[in-house]
């Protein structure tokens, strides 16, 4: 809206199937389920009035392929240091449809499709759909040089990587609820001469690959585009030919453009293609096509803009070549030594704008080029006799080429005679040492780059001191077979150092360790005098399990000879790559059942091969373990923190310590169930820092329990794991049949219901609507579980029991249901979808969580059932744990956004610019989770941004929401980082999404911000709400208004039995009748003043205010009582003592409507007359509830004669049917009669032929 906000959405006509508008947020959303092409009218309805806007809706089978991508050059290099876009330092060149975001940084030039003035410094933007084919957890990675970041749908930043920085990547775990297509938007800036961008994902049961081109999608801006809507054209130079894209619309012909190309682009006209060289110059200039399209509803002429502008380049010319200085000559010879300091070439083009330059054949190894400057540099190692090498320089306008000729000389000497070797290269991998040469224990004699001029080797002592990892010695050494390598390792866990030759063979990594000594670790091998032979491959690792959720083990690999490659078959993923320095297999890797691997090392002395059985598991399928992963959390002072796992025997299970700050540990076992416990420990004895934690997950990912250590030195919590997953939990079942009432209670006989098997997931054929299945399970002390959490694999309709009381549904109607009854939706596919309920509802001794599924009537096929139930113990768990988090748009910063509110960190900050403020959270793969306590942490800067009011909100569906709890306060906290806590006792319920809104500022500014929000399971040490009974702490007493037609209050205590809070019985002894006696009427009124409860009840100060107020009202004080007295205080800010105080006037019928007016105007007087009947206390009289007349309540005429046809109606209805039972009873009467009769010619009577009674 272009003034003030709405606060109501509506759409006319209805929307097409699958889709919905938001009614608060105005959002149109959902899966269309048919092509559709329709105009609609959404009305906007806010506080400054009504707005109306027309949109057209055009759903298409299917979206165009690739992302639509926008290309700026930028004026302002310095932008990705800036958290938000400087429009004004960019100017958009390029809109085109790309295939996909693969750009590696080796690769030189400008990108595919671009002009040449986008070859350094500019910005890009992708937007489009990626298509996710499976449901699980994705992972997306984005490398890029300098900066990118990645956002999903409403601009959620999904990751961050906007640091001006060199190459590097970063990921995210994108869970993946429903296949199908999600909206991204990439970016992308280049600031210096190199660049890359690369955009690869995971799918839950694959290896890394760069997205393919086959799953990405864009929704096109019209039903006409094309591939180029805006371009930037060179003169005379070929254009990429431009292609028009169909949305909705199944052909188009006729093309036209207006106004006509430029000479040398044409357009066909039958098919819209744009060829072509432009052959003059042009500013930026539209042009307007138009076809004739054809569609599955009538689309008629389709219509759209595409611009481009031409300028002339100047070819590339006078390409020489620089060294030291001074040119030379094309064709020259440069000669080089190995190892040795090599003096940059630069190959440079003296006219021509946006050139850059590529070299054939590829340099030898130690040497590299530039294409953007054309400088060739570097140390060459790799010995090569005149080798001629071309270098083409290159833009739009065209080419020019020079040539240059390169030798880089052997390894040769001639001392003792003359003398050839290899060049070696020893690098240290991984430690710290010394490196030396000996020969008969003598430091031997090699150059280590120093040469004559005529290239022979000037020898030195061959030793090099306080090598490093990653440090490189060149060795140019005379052959000798007495020559050893002496490695001095200074590292306890010992080095790694290699051999490699120039042209790519390596030699076998050598560790220098002596297990049973200390460092420094001496040891001597072989100087090679030629390769070693490559015969066999050792993998540590020959056969392994990996566990669902869990990282494989490492796998060394140990080849016993030389190699230039290792490959693994099938591949491990496009970003998989085995360092040869150090090879060895250490990914994620995804499969189903079993994988064998072959891992094969290649080289010039030989191949080998090794292979690798993976077998893929689930932890727990036997039934009595499950995964555990421990996730530890660090900020300052990590290295003072460490925590240890203990099993219920004592016995030792993991320890860690040594974290770094600001970091995060993961640890996954597969370990018995059974009871744990953990001990925190802290060095310094201050306990661990503010948002330092230990989370304790197991393998279904769901938080069991978190820790940490408030204080002190040393602190020990407890949890349950409970057996296994849901492959490994046996279940009651009852297919195609129907279950017997009460089939979802604790006592239910299911001894005759079936077992589930073991890692078996398929039941039988579906032959009835409905599915059945039982998990008992047994608790000694159910007070310690405040959550039940449960996880079951399925897709179409569930409802689910935890002791009889319904505790989750999903897909299906509300209300009640039969075995008849069918799902009215379903997923995309089978998953496991977890749940939670109260503690609440457990009790000591057998419990039972009892699940019905019902098909969708488009399932067929077999039946698929696993679950897994955990109770899961302690005094609060927090359910801010594998979601997703949206937020309104005015944050701050990147880094102050609603994120930073849930990341249960209290030194980051939620910093909002908008009234209201919100975020949801909402929980992945559509779990559901009961909560009952919100923590919140007041923000670290100033009181002014404390909300003064806030809400917290659940749903289903994101679109209903009901209130959990709304709070309003003008001083919420009164200190910076402070904590406070409120319980919700008033629902129940589970929700898959929750959303936290903040409404007002301590200051009054729009300006509002939050530390930490917290959401959690606790254990019920309250009440909970029931009926008119808001809920309440254990020994208090709950107030509730009593029912219709009574006035006043009632009460409830919740006291513990047998630690269990219960309700008492309801105390409504203090309601009273609204409906006077025949003749009478009733005034009620509350006023309210500064004094407690005790000082009015004082009989004297009663009598002086009932006095008053009937001396006002002009009343006899025998018809006034003053019947309730209650303290108010907390609703008055401000006010030390407030109390209310109720008066019921008992009057004649027909002075009510008098005294009513006067009670409702004399306040001052009541004011004045009480000032003087109690002149020693100071207060202000007002009305807490004003007055209200009770008249008697009468039937009425027209109730009366409504009522007497209904009786009469009634009377009627019994006649006819008195008469029918009597006409039915007397013809039975007869054919029981000769029923009778005939049976008796037979001398047998019909009963005894049935065995039951006579029936007719």
């Amino acid at each position: 809206m272009s003034s003030g906000g709405a606060n109501s959405w509506t759409v006319e006509p209805a929307l097409p199937n699958g889709m919905v508008l938001d009614p608060s947020r105005g959002q149109l959303r959902g899966k269309p389920t048919a092509e559709y092409n329709g105009k609609h009218t959404v009305t906007a309805t806010g506080v400054n009035g009504v707005a109306s806007a027309e949109i057209q809706i055009v759903i298409s089978a299917a979206p165009l392929p690739g992302f639509r991508a926008s290309y700026y050059k930028i004026y302002d290099p310095e932008m990705c240091m800036y958290t938000n876009l400087a429009p004004s330092q960019m100017e958009l060149k390029v809109v085109k449809t790309d295939s996909q975001i693969n750009f590696p940084q080796s690769q030189s030039g400008v990108w595919s499709g671009l002009p040449t003035d986008l070859s350094d410094y500019f910005f890009a933007e992708w937007e489009g759909y990626l298509n996710f084919t499976e449901i699980g957890n994705w992972k997306i990675r984005v490398g890029c040089d300098d900066s990118c970041r990645v956002f999903s749908i409403e601009d959620t930043l999904q990751i961050d990587r906007w640091t001006c920085g060199a190459y590097s990547t970063a990921e995210k775990t994108i869970p993946i609820s429903s296949t199908g297509y999600y909206y991204y938007r990439i970016r992308y800036q280049q600031k210096t001469d190199t660049k890359g961008m690369v955009l690869e994902w995971q799918a839950p049961s694959g290896g890394w690959e760069v997205i393919p081109a086959a799953n990405i999608f864009h929704i096109a801006p019209s039903m006409l585009s094309y591939d180029y809507e805006r371009a930037h054209y060179f003169q005379n130079v070929q254009i990429v030919q431009n292609q028009p894209r169909l949305f909705y619309a199944t052909s188009c012909s006729n093309y036209n453009v207006q106004p006509a190309l430029p000479s040398g682009l044409t357009m066909n006209a039958g098919t819209g293609v744009i060829t072509g060289a432009p052959t003059a110059e042009q500013v930026l200039t539209q042009y307007t096509i138009t076809c004739t399209g054809n569609g599955p509803t009538s689309v008629g002429t389709l219509k759209t803009t595409i611009a481009f502008d031409v300028f002339y380049e100047l070819p590339p010319g006078g390409v020489t070549i620089s060294r030291s200085g001074s040119t030379v000559p094309a064709g020259s010879l440069i000669t080089a030594n190995p190892g040795a300091s090599f003096a940059q070439i630069t190959v440079s083009a003296t006219s021509g704008s946006g050139v850059t330059y590529s070299i054939s054949p590829e340099l030898p190894y130690g040497l590299s080029f530039n294409a953007g400057t054309g400088v060739i540099s570097g140390t060459p190692y790799e010995p090569m006799t005149d080798v001629t090498y071309t270098v083409t320089a290159s833009n739009p306008g065209g080419v020019a080429t020079t040539n240059f000729r390169l030798t880089v000389n052997p390894c040769k000497g001639n001392d003792g005679g003359s003398w050839t070797n290899d060049i070696y290269i020893i690098r240290m991998m991984s430690g710290n040492g010394s490196i030396k040469i000996v020969n008969n224990g003598n430091v031997a004699q090699c150059s280590g780059g120093n040469f004559d001029s005529d290239g022979n080797a000037q020898m030195v002592n061959c030793q090099f001191s306080n090598v490093y990892a990653g440090n490189d010695k060149m060795i140019c050494i005379k052959p000798d077979a007495n020559n050893k390598i002496e490695v001095t390792c200074q590292v306890e866990s010992g080095c790694y150092t290699q051999i490699y030759r120039p042209d790519g063979n390596r030699f076998p990594p050598h560790h220098t360790y002596v297990e049973s000594e200390s460092a420094p670790y001496v040891d001597l091998q072989d100087f090679p005098t030629a390769l070693k032979p490559l015969t066999q491959l050792t993998l540590s690792l020959t056969e392994t399990t990996v566990y669902a959720g869990m990282p494989m083990d490492t796998v060394d690999i140990t080849p016993n000879g030389c190699y230039k490659e290792i490959t693994v078959s099938p591949s491990l993923g496009s970003g998989f790559q085995i360092d040869l320095f150090l090879p060895r297999i250490d990914a994620e890797v995804n499969g189903f059942v079993k994988t064998v691997y072959t891992v094969t090392a290649k080289g010039d002395a030989g191949e080998a091969s090794a292979t690798l059985t993976v077998h893929f598991t689930e932890c727990g399928e036997d039934g009595l373990s499950n995964g555990l992963k421990l996730v530890k959390s660090t900020n300052n002072y990590g290295g003072e923190e460490s925590y240890e796992l203990y099993n219920s025997a004592g016995e030792l299970v993991l320890q860690r310590s040594g974290f770094s700050n600001y970091a995060t540990y993961t640890n996954s076992l597969c370990v018995p169930s059974g009871d744990y416990h953990v001990v925190l420990r802290d060095t310094y004895g201050d306990g661990w820092t503010s948002g330092a934690y230990l989370k304790v997950y197991d393998m279904e990912d769901t938080l069991l329990q978190e820790f940490t250590l408030a204080s002190g030195k040393e602190y020990t919590g407890y949890f349950t794991l409970t057996a296994g997953s849901s492959a490994s939990m046996v279940w009651k079942i009852l297919v195609n049949e129907r279950a017997k009432s009460g089939w979802n209670s604790v006592d239910y006989d299911d001894s005759k219901w079936a077992n589930t098997v073991l890692g078996q997931m398929e039941y039988g054929e579906w032959d009835e609507n409905t599915f059945y299945a039982r998990y008992k399970f047994t608790l000694t002390e159910s007070i310690r579980y405040p959550l039940v959490q449960f996880s079951l694999w399925y897709k179409d309709g569930v409802i689910v029991y935890l002791n009889g009381n319904e505790v989750y549904r999903r897909n299906m109607k509300s209300g009640s249901v039969s075995s008849s009854t069918t799902a009215n939706a379903m997923y995309d596919g089978y998953y496991i979808r977890i749940g939670s309920a109260p503690g609440y509802l457990l009790q000591d001794g057998d419990n039972v969580i009892a699940v019905e599924i019902h098909k969708h009537q488009s399932t067929t096929g077999q039946i698929q059932f696993r679950g897994a139930v955990n109770p899961l113990q302690g005094n609060c768990i927090s359910r801010v744990d594998s979601g997703s988090i949206t937020e309104s748009s005015f944050f701050n910063q990147a880094y102050e956004s609603a994120a930073q509110a849930w990341d249960r960190n209290p030194s980051t900050t939620w910093i909002e610019n908008g009234i209201p403020a919100w975020t949801v959270y909402s929980y992945n793969f559509d779990r559901m989770e009961w909560v009952n306590k919100i923590a919140l942490t007041s923000n670290s800067r100033t009181q002014d941004r404390d909300p003064t009011s806030w809400a917290l909100y659940g749903s289903t569906d994101g679109v209903t929401w009901e209130t959990l709890l709304r709070v309003e306060q003008h001083v919420m906290f009164e200190s910076r980082l402070q904590a406070k806590e409120w319980m919700m006792m008033d629902h129940m319920n589970s929700y898959s999404q929750y959303k936290f809104e903040m409404y007002g500022t301590f200051s009054g500014n729009n300006r509002v911000a939050i530390a930490d929000v917290d959401i959690q399971s606790c254990q019920l040490n309250y009440c909970v709400k029931d009926g008119a009974f808001p809920g309440v702490m254990s020994d208090e007493t709950s107030v509730a208004n009593c029912p219709e037609g009574f006035i006043g209050e009632m009460y409830r205590h919740c006291s513990l039995q047998e630690l269990n809070p219960t309700w008492g019985e309801i105390d409504d002894g203090e309601c009273r009748s609204t409906n006077p006696p025949k003749g009478t009427v009733y005034i009620d009124v509350a006023y309210r003043l500064q004094m407690t409860p005790e000082e009015i009840q004082n009989p004297s100060t009663l009598n002086v205010i009932v006095a008053a107020v009937a001396t006002s009202s002009q009343v006899d004080m025998s018809l006034l009582e003053l019947w309730k007295v209650k303290n108010v205080v907390e609703e008055f800010d401000g006010e030390s003592v407030m109390s209310a105080f109720w008066i019921r006037f008992t009057l004649p019928q027909e002075s009510g409507s008098s005294t009513l007016t006067l009670v409702r105007g004399n306040l001052a007087s009541i004011q004045t007359n009480l000032q003087n009947l109690l002149p020693d206390k100071t207060f202000t009289i007002e009305f807490y509830m004003n007055p209200i007349l009770q008249e008697r309540k009468t039937i009425g005429a027209v109730s009366v004669v409504l009522i007497i046809i209904l009786v009469l109606l009634l009377l009627v209805i019994i006649a006819i049917a008195s008469f029918y039972i009597w006409v039915r009873t007397k013809s039975k009467k007869t054919k029981q009669g000769a029923k009778q009769l005939r049976s008796g010619a037979g001398k047998v009577n019909a009963q005894h032929l049935s065995g039951k009674e006579n029936r007719i």
